[in-house]
């Protein structure tokens, strides 16, 4: 498999044989450039086993994400960062031993500009930690009430304003490992870091899609469970009925599917090309599309639809997205990009072209991981293509 993300060396030795991050079967994919992105980044998905894993006499598992955003100021060209924390904790009780899906799914980053005002931001790391409450007690009060708090505060435009930095600290000294045995965690996991670059023009820039944090398992391995040290040993895909699952399969069996019985997390990455001044061409990089198209141009209509800035975009900015729709209709494929693009081959397109291949691309990511299309936080596009009020 060959892999789209800047990943680091994952160094949770300690937790069923270590960890590793698996890209999942989404070609439709290009490169996030920090000249002209705005980017949305989720986790969709934790799947544990409560038996012998992460929480086997728990009642509570918490799941610990901190996003540091590197970046500089372009007039001073000075180098700056930020971390931001996001906590989820979620009650256990009610699951029998066995693999649980638990009912986490969060927005780390949500329609973010990768530039703003004098700030450039070049990268994020994500540090996911698994959190072991201590035995027969919970997660203290504050610990609960600085997850509701992380959750429901959104990601700062400016993540290097002095206000924002003086919050982001408050929250990491309460959530310092030096409180651990306050806030009753018995033990943090550390699963992987996470490395997404955003550098414009490049071939080596994270690409958008889908990703998953994979825990290894001790041998022998039974069906569903697989050897991280050989992805490419293996196809990944995913489905949502009657649950959300990775699916797994050897790939010299491959249609002998299986459910992944693995521990994992799941996230995804979208871009939107609406970061820019005007309707100029943009470089990017396409992975070559072979991917076969799961939402329907009325899907893509309705999530348009239900977007407070489309009944004030330019007539040529719809013409464009029905046109879109109309070809997208015959051949499930995007008509703006060619399907004979070549892996990480830089290339030139409209940035206005490229938001409704995006838009595109970002609805039917959601459609493929179960979650609701219709009311989807669409990124705004530049000003150039609205209306002027």
């Amino acid at each position: 498999m060959t892999f789209l993300l800047a990943l680091s060396k994952i160094y949770a030795q300690d937790y069923n044989g270590g960890s590793d991050i698996f890209r999942i079967g989404y070609t439709n994919s290009r490169t996030i450039s920090n000249s002209s992105d705005v980017i949305t980044l989720g986790l969709v998905s934790v799947d544990l086993t409560k038996k012998s894993g992460l929480f086997k006499q728990d009642s509570q598992a918490g799941v610990l994400v901190k996003a540091t955003i590197s970046g500089y100021d372009i007039n001073t060209r000075l180098n700056q960062s930020t971390t931001i924390e996001r906590l989820y904790l979620v009650d256990v009780t009610k699951y029998p031993n066995g693999q649980v899906s638990l009912p986490i799914e969060g927005t780390l980053f949500d329609n973010f500009k990768l530039s703003f005002e004098n700030n450039v931001y070049t990268k994020v790391e994500l540090d996911v930690f698994l959190l072991k409450e201590r035995k027969d007690s919970d997660f203290s009060f504050v610990l609960k009430n600085v997850s509701k708090l992380t959750q429901d505060l959104p990601f700062p435009t400016n993540p290097f304003d002095p206000i924002v930095k003086t919050f982001t600290s408050t929250m990491s000294d309460m959530l310092n490992p030096a409180n651990d045995a306050e806030n009753n965690i018995k033990e943090r996991v550390p699963t992987g870091k996470i490395s997404l670059n955003f550098l414009p023009n490049s071939p080596f820039a994270t690409k958008t899609g889908i990703f998953a944090i994979i825990f290894g398992t001790e041998p022998p391995l039974t069906q569903g469970y697989i050897d991280i040290k050989k992805q490419d040993n293996y196809n990944l895909s995913i489905e949502t009925e009657p649950k959300r699952v990775i699916m797994v399969a050897d790939k010299n069996k491959p249609q002998e599917t299986s459910e992944l019985k693995n521990d994992n997390l799941m996230f995804y990455v979208t871009a939107y090309s609406s970061n820019t001044l005007s309707s100029k061409d943009v470089s990017t990089s396409l992975t070559k599309a072979s991917y076969k198209y799961t939402v329907s141009a009325e899907e893509i209509q309705n999530s348009f639809a239900g977007s407070d800035w489309y009944a004030i975009t330019k007539t040529e900015f719809q013409d464009d997205l029905q046109y879109a729709l109309e070809k997208f209709s015959d051949k499930k494929s995007v008509p703006f990009i060619k399907n004979n693009q070549k892996n990480n081959k830089l290339f030139e397109i409209n940035s206005t072209k490229l938001l409704i291949t995006d838009y595109i691309n970002a609805i039917e990511i959601k459609k493929k991981l179960g979650l609701n299309t219709a009311n989807l936080n669409l990124a705004i596009p530049n000003e150039d293509v609205l209306i002027k009020q």
